[in-house]
């Protein structure tokens, strides 16, 4: 059900994420079945300089897999900051929740693999 959702969202981030560009997932959190990080960046395409390259950005989905078909709700959207995430819309629901299931993309099983 997982492996669904993630590559629903891959195939989706453009329309999903408020900014626009060239956005690329780079994994996901899932503090429980029911909702999910995605981080991903945007590729600037006018470089002032190489620190201004990428922008790091989250979203927190509110998932669903039934029959088949995915459904998605926004739940919180962040920007990577000096320190931490800041929140641009939304409630970053799982903040304080240290205990959450990371996925990383393997490039050889072509799939999102869950890493301990």
């Amino acid at each position: 059900q997982r492996q669904k959702i993630m590559q629903y969202i891959k195939e989706n981030i453009i329309e999903l994420s408020p900014k626009k560009g060239n956005l690329e997932i780079e994994d996901f959190w899932w503090p429980n079945d029911e909702y999910v990080y995605v981080e991903y960046s945007r590729l600037n395409e006018k470089k002032e300089d190489e620190n201004d390259g990428e922008e790091e950005l989250s979203l927190l989905l509110k998932v669903r897999e039934k029959n088949g078909t995915v459904t998605v709700e926004q739940a919180a959207f962040m920007i990577l900051g000096v320190d931490d995430w800041e929140i641009i819309s939304g409630k970053n629901l799982f903040q304080d929740q240290e205990d959450m299931d990371f996925y990383e993309f393997n490039e050889v099983l072509k799939k999102w693999i869950k890493v301990d």
